[in-house]
């Protein structure tokens, strides 16, 4: 899956998601079976939309999919499903805040991952 396919990225253009994931600090990552999507040692909450695999969500019953988000906080870190993962990860204080050259499509952005936020935090 590519990321313009995700919710959070849907209808940008490649121009536009590239500013975008260089503005957040999005890095990708992929991950062995088991291994969690957000590296040891990152201290700052993170969230991130995964793009290829399988993923055990916050608990072992909240799986996740190809194109869904997810928050990476405290003890709260989706690992990677049997088959391994591939992910974009990003700081979320990155994503609140919409970058120094004000983009349009940044608060477009910012207002979807905040609508995502609330909806994973709420599943439980």
């Amino acid at each position: 899956m590519e990321i313009t396919e995700t919710p959070l990225f849907a209808g940008f253009s490649g121009e536009e998601t590239r500013h975008l994931l260089g503005c957040i600090g999005a890095r990708e990552r992929t991950c062995l079976p088991g291994e969690p999507l957000l590296p040891p040692g990152e201290s700052r909450p993170h969230a991130g939309v995964l793009l290829e695999g399988g993923a055990a969500g916050k608990d072992a019953c909240a799986n996740l999919a190809p194109g869904d988000f997810f928050l990476a906080e405290g003890p709260a870190r989706p690992a990677a499903g049997p088959d391994g993962a591939r992910a974009v990860i990003f700081r979320v204080d990155r994503a609140r805040a919409v970058c120094g050259a004000s983009c349009p499509y940044h608060r477009v952005m910012a207002e979807r991952f905040d609508r995502l936020a609330r909806a994973w935090s709420a599943a439980g």
